[in-house]
């Protein structure tokens, strides 16, 4: 699916929790100091967790919350960390994390605003499926549960959102007929998606990424 990078396996790097939350302050008042533009900083410190409650970027009325980074930024840690090797620098994690905790809410309100939903039931059938084919002994997902940080909420919801974007991409290209045709559909809609979803995307000055529509000392 083009609108997110996220692939149907479970050992992908990271996905999202499904902990955001909404908030009266989401999004912040737009102020003479909001730009689009790359702030001075250069990205939360190495080490330097936010507070779990503290509000580090908002999509919409949906905040991502330092509790959610601070999950996804372990997982994403050990992911990208060489068995014998040094954790990656706080910005490489930064660029890993935000990104795609964001455009998972982009997928969210996008499939909410088409009407398009997932089951629970049907959610957890296709988990099922996915996990039996990766994994044919109990111990062996066990195992991958413990190595990666994850729990199978986090896996659950990230089964979630790849079938909200495989909707959401089967409703864009119906009615098309040929490779090129979709292809074209496709790239249209991604480019509309991105042009509705940039501008309700509000982040701390730490926390900005290429996603993010409007920058604030503080959000």
């Amino acid at each position: 699916m083009v609108l997110v990078v996220m692939a149907l396996v479970l050992v992908a790097n990271v996905g999202s929790s499904g902990a955001e939350v909404r908030a009266p302050a989401c999004p912040p008042p737009v102020t003479s100091t909001s730009t689009s533009v790359p702030p001075t900083t250069s990205g939360p410190a190495a080490g330097v967790q936010p507070a779990p409650e503290q509000t580090l970027a908002c999509v919409g009325s949906v905040a991502i919350t330092g509790g959610t980074y601070s999950h996804w930024l372990a997982i994403a840690a050990k992911a990208l960390t060489p068995t014998k090797g040094h954790a990656p620098p706080a910005t490489v994690l930064l660029d890993e994390v935000m990104p795609f905790l964001i455009s998972s809410d982009w997928v969210q309100g996008e499939a909410a605003d088409m009407g398009i939903s997932v089951t629970p039931a049907e959610v957890k059938k296709n988990f099922d499926r996915i996990r039996a084919t990766q994994f044919h002994k109990p111990r062996e997902f066990r195992a991958f549960l413990r190595k990666s940080g994850q729990t199978v909420e986090d896996l659950l919801y990230r089964v979630e959102l790849n079938m909200l974007s495989e909707r959401i991409q089967k409703r864009v290209v119906a009615g098309h007929h040929g490779s090129a045709s979709q292809e074209r559909a496709l790239s249209q809609f991604v480019k509309a998606f991105k042009a509705k979803w940039e501008p309700q995307t509000y982040c701390a000055s730490e926390y900005d990424v290429k996603d993010c529509g409007h920058v604030e000392g503080s959000v």
